[in-house]
């Protein structure tokens, strides 16, 4: 009895380390392949940045298959346009807010818009508000 005690014990010990040594695995393993729903969300924003926001280009340089980026966005509850139109609004008004100089129309052919028409329809789609006034309620809230 006393050897299959020590036995058992050996065998409980064995399988914590391999337990822990899995987990420390396994963590890294997650630290070298990065959250694959966010390196799309970040492929995005790097397309949009370069006037390239095409979803079957972002989706091409990530190596996978337009259909598996779509079934993995949906796993997560998410289309790729809905992430794509995510990047769009935070990058548009990002060069909304920083670049008050510029005209909304040089902001739309700045940001890849064929003209302010597409710009303004495109903006007013992802924020409920035209460029414009998105600029106005922004500088009227930082002056209050």
């Amino acid at each position: 009895a006393g050897r299959s005690e020590g036995t058992c014990q050996r065998s409980r010990r064995r399988a914590r380390y391999a337990g822990s040594l899995l987990e420390t695995r396994l963590e890294l393993i997650s630290n070298l392949n990065p959250d694959p729903v966010e390196e799309l969300r970040r492929r995005f924003a790097d397309a949009v940045r370069e006037g390239i926001p095409r979803i079957e280009h972002v989706v091409e340089t990530s190596g996978m298959s337009l259909r598996s980026a779509q079934r993995l966005a949906a796993s997560r509850g998410t289309s790729l346009r809905v992430i794509r139109d995510q990047e769009l609004r935070a990058h548009a008004e990002r060069v909304l807010l920083d670049h008050a100089d510029l005209s909304i129309d040089d902001i739309g052919a700045e940001l890849g818009y064929s003209d302010a028409r597409s710009f303004n329809r495109a903006f007013k789609r992802l924020t409920g508000k035209t460029p414009a006034t998105f600029r106005r309620v922004r500088s009227h809230s930082e002056r209050s």
